[in-house]
């Protein structure tokens, strides 16, 4: 017998999963933390951080070596929400040139950030 549609029941089951999912990950993140350090490879970090969505991708894998604590994941979901990848990207390049020009007064770093 088929069972009647709850979707009640199906949307925590979904939650479940989710929780599941995030939590194996994070002990899969920890393992591979804990096999880089012990250098054996060429970098000793695991270079793809943990993130929810593009936009706290994008941050995090930017923010060591370029964006030195300015914070952008929202204006990007932001921009997301209205435009396309590309045209988020290029305008993101833009403000955050500007603010890295204004914060450190170097064109040539501001440039490249």
């Amino acid at each position: 017998m088929l069972h009647p549609w709850n979707e009640e029941r199906h949307l925590a089951e979904m939650e479940d999963y989710h929780f599941r999912l995030d939590e194996r990950c994070e002990v899969e993140y920890q393992i591979a933390e804990a096999a880089r350090s012990l250098g054996k490879d060429i970098i000793e970090r695991v270079e793809i951080p943990r993130a929810s969505d593009l936009a706290d991708r994008t941050e995090k894998l930017l923010e060591r070596d370029y964006l030195r604590g300015l914070q952008i994941s929202s204006e990007i979901r932001d921009l997301l929400l209205e435009e396309d990848r590309e045209t988020t990207a290029i305008q993101m390049a833009k403000v955050v040139g500007k603010r890295m020009y204004e914060r450190e007064g170097d064109l040539a770093t501001a440039v490249e950030v």
